[in-house]
């Protein structure tokens, strides 16, 4: 009897475990359908593109595309700024190479014919002893953390061989070679002595100094701590709020920042990544930057690069993707061709060679992307080899030149010899060589009538002659 108990106590909670797993099932299942069904949303709602009405010179350039989704007076030349010192910056971390080394300070370096009159908020220095030595990091992290222009001054001079000319020389010739062809230095730090460049070619050159992760991480970094020059704080106030607050953005990195004179032509440049896309942002010919010395405070009106760069980084970050829009199996982008001598086919199809991805404002209301496939002949003669390259098709997006592909067949053409044999009768009747030919026999024949009625009259005439001559009798006597 206890057996048969402790038999019915055991199924009785199995019984009640069994529906309570039941339930739980359930449960699990509708959690399913329920997150299954409204999917959480990889990013917040896209943000409509921000009214910018500083009038600051913008470019703002993906890294993936190489297109700008914003340009205000992208391609106007202003003053170069403190950007020259992020292509200084380049020209001596590839000329000199060994971070570790040591570069003593020149006498230009404290020469204000050199780095500006001192006092100036446009003209930074540390104030470096001549003679002194740094490494070339210190020295590096100096220029792009404090903007110093006697540390820029000193690589220079070094990266030169001595001839501070000769770096400069370097400077324009590796923009040239970035593509910058609106941008021409005359100092290494930026000085407001008739340098210029663009917003644009400035992108180009900050993109190439975003390779350099060297270069960034220091651009980047709130505040440097060196042994021989003590603590450096970023003049940048995207990455530091040190001296200016309300400005840090901690998404962005580097680049540089500072102004050509105390009127303004205040540049700042940055590196943006998000949902996989990354961007440089530059902002030229801004406002620049105030101070009260007696009162330790700085700050800066509206309208400046600093307010511009926060109202473009969260456009970035939630209203773009990279989209596909042409690939070799893009039907729309498959094109015909005629084809001659093929008693098969009257045309074959062709396929762009590579794919293009454009980038994509989820928020425009339409995008127009227009190909235009050019063809190296009108026609082809076949036979006819598939992915024989036949032309190429330019993509345009709202009247912008995007990409430019290749184009190749994409099906083959048989010959049909008969066709052939037809063409070269046709071609033969159609040439230059028949028609000589038809003007030979011409003349030859006309030739040949000629000589022929020639010599009928001569042999009339002499026929003529011997009549006469038979028929001739003296007079008599």
């Amino acid at each position: 009897m206890k057996i048969q108990q402790n038999v019915f106590l055991t199924v009785g909670i199995y019984k009640k475990e069994k529906k309570e797993m039941k339930k739980v099932i359930a449960l699990i299942a509708l959690f399913i359908t329920l997150t299954t069904s409204f999917p959480m949303a990889s990013r917040a709602k896209p943000v409509e593109r921000p009214e910018i009405t500083s009038e600051n010179n913008i470019c703002v350039l993906n890294i993936e595309t190489g297109e700008c989704p914003m340009k205000y007076d992208a391609d106007v030349k202003v003053s170069v700024a403190a950007t020259a010192k992020m292509m200084t910056a380049i020209v001596a971390y590839e000329s000199l190479g060994d971070l570790s080394a040591l570069l003593s300070v020149p006498e230009q370096a404290a020469d204000s014919t050199y780095i500006g009159p001192a006092g100036l908020i446009s003209a930074p220095r540390l104030g470096l002893t001549v003679g002194k030595e740094y490494t070339v990091k210190d020295l590096l992290c100096a220029l792009l953390v404090s903007s110093a222009n006697d540390a820029g001054i000193t690589l220079a001079y070094h990266a030169g061989g001595g001839d501070i000319g000769a770096f400069v020389g370097k400077m324009n010739e590796k923009a040239a070679s970035f593509g910058a062809s609106n941008t021409n230095y005359l100092s290494p730090v930026g000085l407001d002595d008739g340098s210029y460049t663009t917003a644009y070619d400035s992108a180009l050159i900050a993109y190439e100094f975003s390779k350099i992760s060297t270069l960034v991480d220091i651009s980047s970094a709130g505040r440097s701590v060196t042994l021989a020059m003590g603590t450096l704080h970023n003049k940048n106030y995207l990455t530091s709020d040190f001296l200016i607050r309300d400005y840090k953005l901690n998404s962005v990195k580097g680049i540089c920042a500072g102004q050509a004179n105390e009127e303004g032509g205040y540049c700042l440049i940055a590196y943006y990544a998000s949902n996989e896309l990354s961007y440089i942002i530059c902002i030229m010919d801004s406002s620049s930057e105030k101070r009260d010395t007696q009162a330790g405070t700085r700050w800066f009106d509206e309208g400046n690069a600093y307010s511009d760069v926060h109202k473009i980084v969260p456009w970035l970050k939630e209203s773009f993707e990279i989209r596909t829009i042409i690939s070799p199996e893009s039907s729309e982008f498959s094109f015909s061709i005629p084809v001659k001598l093929s008693a098969k086919k009257d045309s074959v199809m062709t396929m762009p060679t590579e794919t293009v991805s454009a980038l994509t404002d989820i928020t425009a209301e339409k995008i127009n992307y227009v190909p235009e496939p050019t063809f190296y002949q009108t026609s082809l003669e076949a036979p006819v080899k598939e992915g024989t390259v036949v032309g190429e098709v330019n993509l345009y997006k709202n009247g912008v030149l995007i990409a430019t592909v290749p184009l190749v067949t994409k099906e083959g053409a048989e010959r049909s010899e008969m066709l052939a044999t037809m063409k070269k009768v046709t071609d033969f009747m159609e040439s230059d060589t028949l028609l000589l030919v038809i003007k030979a026999i011409i003349i030859l024949a006309v030739i040949f009538v000629v000589w022929s009625f020639g010599s009928f009259v001569v042999r009339i005439i002499k026929k003529y002659k011997n009549g006469m001559s038979k028929d001739y009798y003296p007079p008599a006597d």
